[in-house]
This record gives C-alpha cells, sequence and structure tokens, in this order.
C-alpha cells in the first residue's frame, strides 16, 4: 500500500469520509417529527403554500410521500444543492429557514431508498432521482470519501414535462420502504395521534380558526403573533387531514387563569426581539411541559423554559408560545434546529429578557397558588363547622320534637326563612321568627365570608329560639362598581384585625375590598379610599418602583382638588 508524502508547500485540503453521515442524521434528530420537520421547512423556503403527506401501501412494503407546490428543482439546483454538505446558498438569506444544506438527510434514517420527483417553475424539463439511503449507514462505506462514493442514480429524465402531464411546479419525495420501527408508529393509533400532535406543535402552521386563545388575548397581541407568524406558514395534509397549529385551549379542560403578553419586548443589548405570551393554566396538565419557542414560525425548542428553572413549583401551571426574532439564524441555532445556542451573545441578551418577565410572572402565580391554597383550606374548615353546627342543630331539634311524625313533617315542609346578616356582632332571630315554626335556622351573609365561623345558641323555656352569635363582623357589600382594565369589580367592606392590608384587589372575582381595621380607613374619607385603591392598583401593575412612583404621582391630580 502506498503512502503519500507530504512536501514543503503543499496545500492542504479536507478529506470528508462517509463516516460523518450518521453523526448527522442518526444521532442528530430526537423524533420523526423533528426529521420530517426538515423536509417541511424546504418546501416552505421553495415558496410552497401547500405540503401533502400521504403514507402508500405497496404489498408489503410502505411508502410515505411528501408531495409541495413550490418552485421545484432544475438539474443545477438539484446537484449544486440538494446535494451539497454545506454550503447551502441559503445561509445569508434572512427570508430563508434553511442554512446548511443537509434536509434530505434528515429523513434518510426512516427508509430503504429516497426517491425525488421535481419540476422546477417556468421549465418544461422534469426528473426522477432515487437515493441509495440504507447504504449511507453501511460499515463498508464508513471509510470512503464522500466524492467517491455511489449515493445514487438519476432514473427518469422528461424532456417534455408538459407533454407527459406533470404539473407546472413541484417537489415529491418518495421514502420508500419505511423502517418497521416507522410502520410500528404509524399502525399504532396512540403513537399516530402523538406523532400528529407534534407535527402541530413543530411545524410552521397557520392558526386555527376560532381558537380560544384568540378571544382571551388583545387584538393587538392577536396582529403581532400573525405577524411573526404568517410570511413562514404553510398548509399541511397527512393523510387528507388538514393541520393546524396546536394552541393552549384546544382542548375543554385547557381552561386560561391568566395571560401575561409580551408584545416586542426588546433586549437590553443587541437586536434581539420576543413577542409571545406566559399563560397560567388552572391545574397541571403534562402536555403542556413548558413554553413552545419559535424562530421564523418553526419551533426551536419545545419542553422546558429556555433553561429557567426558579419556582419550579409554579412552572408547572404555566405554558405559553415565543416568536423570537431578530437573532442570526446562522449563530444562535444548534445545527439540528433542536435548541437554542446558549453561547451566543444576542440570544442571551434576549433570554435574559424573557426570564426578567418569566420571574415576575412566575412570582405572582406562586402567590396567588399559596393564597388559593390558604383560602381553598379556609373553605374547607368553615364546611367542616357548617357541617357539624347543622347535624348538631338537627340533632337538638330532634330531642326537644315530640309531636307526631306527620305533624313534624308539615313543620319540615315549611319554608326556612333565610337572613341576610351584614356587619353584626350578635344576631336574635326571634323578631325575625316570631311567626314561624322552625327547627333549623338559616344565615346567609351577602357574601359567604365568615372569619372565625359562627356558633348557634337555643334559647327560651323549651329552648326553641335560635340566636346566632357571629364571632367577627361579614363582609358589607356597597352596592358600589368600580371599573378597572374596561371591567366591572364589586365594592366590599370588611373588618379584619388580623391581616392590616388596608385594600387589596381580586382580579380573578373582580372585588376591590376595604378593611375598615385598618387606621386609615376609620373615617371612610373618599379621598383616602381613592388613593389606597390607587397605591394598591400601581403596585400590582408595575414593574418597578420608578414606574410605580410615576403613576402615583400622575394620578394624583384626579383625586386633589
Amino acid at each position: 500500500m502506498s503512502r503519500e508524502k507530504l512536501e514543503t508547500g503543499q496545500l492542504l485540503l479536507i478529506r470528508p469520509k462517509m463516516g460523518i453521515i450518521p453523526e448527522l442524521t442518526k444521532q442528530n434528530y430526537e423524533t420523526i417529527a423533528r426529521q420530517l420537520r426538515e423536509v417541511i421547512t424546504n418546501a416552505l423556503d421553495a415558496k410552497a403554500e401547500n405540503i401533502y403527506i400521504d403514507i402508500q401501501i405497496d404489498g408489503k412494503f410502505t411508502d410515505m410521500i411528501i408531495a409541495d407546490d413550490g418552485y421545484g428543482m432544475d438539474d443545477e439546483t438539484f446537484l449544486d444543492q440538494f446535494l451539497a454538505l454545506g454550503g447551502s446558498k441559503k445561509y445569508s438569506d434572512d427570508d430563508q429557514i434553511g442554512r446548511i444544506g443537509i434536509g434530505f438527510l434528515a429523513c434518510a434514517p426512516l427508509c430503504e431508498n429516497i426517491e425525488i420527483h421535481s419540476r422546477a417553475k417556468g421549465t418544461n424539463r422534469a426528473f426522477i432521482a432515487i437515493l441509495y439511503s440504507n447504504q449511507l449507514y453501511e460499515e463498508s462505506f464508513r471509510y470512503e470519501g464522500m466524492d467517491e462514493f455511489p449515493a445514487g442514480k438519476v432514473l427518469k429524465v422528461y424532456e417534455d414535462a408538459d407533454g407527459a402531464g406533470l404539473d407546472g411546479q413541484f417537489t415529491r419525495i418518495v421514502l420508500k420502504n419505511l423502517t418497521t420501527k416507522f410502520i410500528d408508529t404509524l399502525n399504532n393509533k396512540e403513537e399516530l395521534d402523538k406523532l400528529k400532535e407534534e407535527f402541530r406543535r413543530l411545524f410552521p402552521l397557520p392558526y386555527p380558526k376560532n381558537n380560544k386563545l384568540f378571544t382571551q388575548i388583545s387584538s393587538e397581541l392577536r396582529d403581532l403573533l400573525i405577524k411573526y407568524s404568517d410570511p413562514w406558514r404553510l398548509n399541511v395534509f397527512f393523510n387528507g387531514e388538514e393541520l393546524t397549529r396546536r394552541v393552549y385551549g384546544d382542548e375543554e379542560d385547557e381552561e386560561f387563569k391568566n395571560i401575561y403578553p409580551l408584545k416586542e419586548i426588546k433586549a437590553k443589548k443587541g437586536s434581539g426581539k420576543v413577542t409571545g405570551y406566559f399563560i397560567q393554566t388552572y391545574k397541571y396538565l403534562k402536555d403542556w411541559d413548558g413554553l413552545i419557542s419559535r424562530f421564523q414560525n418553526t419551533t426551536v425548542e419545545n419542553k422546558g423554559y429556555l433553561g429557567f428553572e426558579k419556582k419550579k413549583s409554579a412552572l408547572r401551571y404555566v405554558t405559553g408560545e415565543l416568536f423570537l426574532s431578530g437573532l442570526d439564524k446562522n449563530r444562535a441555532i444548534s445545527i439540528n434546529r433542536n435548541q437554542f445556542n446558549e453561547a451566543n451573545d444576542d440570544f442571551i441578551c434576549l433570554r435574559d429578557v424573557i426570564y426578567e418577565h418569566l420571574d415576575y410572572f412566575t412570582s405572582a402565580v406562586y402567590r396567588k397558588s399559596r393564597a388559593s391554597s390558604k383560602v381553598r383550606k379556609e373553605i374547607k374548615k368553615k364546611k367542616a363547622i357548617k357541617e357539624k353546627l347543622t347535624k348538631v342543630s338537627r340533632s337538638i331539634s330532634e330531642k326537644k320534637t315530640k309531636k307526631p311524625k306527620q305533624i313534624q313533617k308539615e313543620l319540615i315542609e315549611k319554608p326556612v326563612k333565610k337572613i341576610e346578616a351584614t356587619n353584626l356582632s350578635e344576631l336574635s332571630l326571634e323578631k325575625e321568627l316570631k311567626d314561624i315554626e322552625v327547627k333549623i335556622v338559616e344565615i346567609v351573609p351577602k357574601r359567604g365570608r365568615l372569619k372565625e365561623g359562627f356558633t348557634i345558641e337555643w334559647e327560651g323555656d323549651d329552648r326553641s329560639k335560635p340566636v346566632v352569635l357571629i364571632e367577627k363582623k361579614l363582609v358589607e357589600e356597597t352596592g358600589e362598581d368600580i371599573t378597572i382594565d374596561d371591567k366591572l369589580f364589586k365594592v366590599y367592606f370588611i373588618e379584619d384585625s388580623v391581616n392590616l392590608d388596608p385594600c387589596k384587589i381580586n382580579y380573578e372575582e373582580k372585588e376591590v375590598i376595604f378593611n375598615r381595621s385598618h387606621p386609615a380607613l376609620a373615617t371612610r374619607d373618599e379621598k383616602v379610599i381613592s388613593f389606597l385603591f390607587l397605591l394598591t392598583y400601581f403596585y400590582d401593575k408595575t414593574k418597578t418602583k420608578a414606574d410605580y412612583r410615576k403613576k402615583i404621582i400622575d394620578n394624583l391630580s384626579g383625586i386633589i382638588d
């Protein structure tokens, strides 16, 4: 075996071997959907509007046909671009998604051979070629030079495509003789549904019509989402079914508790921007484990929170969708488009801004979650007290009642009188009930809030007169409304000497609650009440101390004459 010898001044050339192919394909894509995504984005770069993915069974073999109505390929494009590894002309084109030139290799591990049918726009010539994808992974070819490897051959050339009845422009890729693993996925309904679900999250698809999300966000945010998706979207049909983007809210159990909009937020350095939204859900949904982060409308990451790990208990209830823009696609995204490059300065600056907003949002989710937990415990406690009181009351009534069953039945069928009680430390029902025979009295406050519960005592010679003792004053409903963010909120006053917050705003229940136990509210001065409301509202809505102070000062004129 002869050996080459180095000489002074000799030029050195890189000699790519076939052994790199498995590393660029089998080791590079995590799922089938991500492999097929490369063919989809190639069609989008060819200005296709529609793409059709169909399964074809021919005897014992199963093929997948992926056809698009894009510009197609002429001979030069096929040889110099499609078959080239690296050096894609898309690299410097910001309107194109691709950049390296390894798209077709992503599907090579899924089948035995790949057939390519294509006709370029404006030509009367078309061709059919075949690539031997299974040979790319044979150990015997691992050490062969790429320029010497017989990757496939041209099967047919049409000199008169019109005469052959071919479409004016198209590309059709046929994955022939699919692997057993891929066929098993297609034959298993549960696995096939998962595959379609991943298609809907990864592919650059249009938003579904009449989706619930668009009813929950402002028209301004909706228009921005369309602005960053429409230039890079196409219609995908899978076995005849048109696919639309998977959006939170598509399913019945996917309810919105809170939405945090991001409207073209700029990074503090660099040209990066982010548009999208965070959603707080009512319950943990394992199918939404993180944010869907897109670049040029194609999903890069659909798990996790771009590395954000604070407040994990709150993150379980947070999902959303982000459109990142203004980044260099060649440096900010990994070669397989599965993640953003954490070594890229522009991405890091944009991620830091996303972290700030995500931290602010999850902090609010965490606080509300803790408050909700306390409320649920209190409700449970109150229900237990009420059930116990009811049980005791019934027991006492039964012991004191010696009338025949028929008479007792008549008493039970009489309506129970409901007394609305507010701001009373002791309520005697003797006057209200003097003309009615009852054994159990139901006290109904205007708002069902009792701070420490209540007790029932029975007075009179025969202990048949009920007295309800309320340990703390109940909520007083003023009957007044206040408009906040174009929504009507009810106004209530409470007396709570334990929690002395003068004012709280419950945005979920649409309530504004003032605590009269606070010294500032002792006189119920209207200007003081208005000022406390402003302090609370802008504390909830602003993000910095400077902004908080500015908002307060700007709005004081409405209070001070």
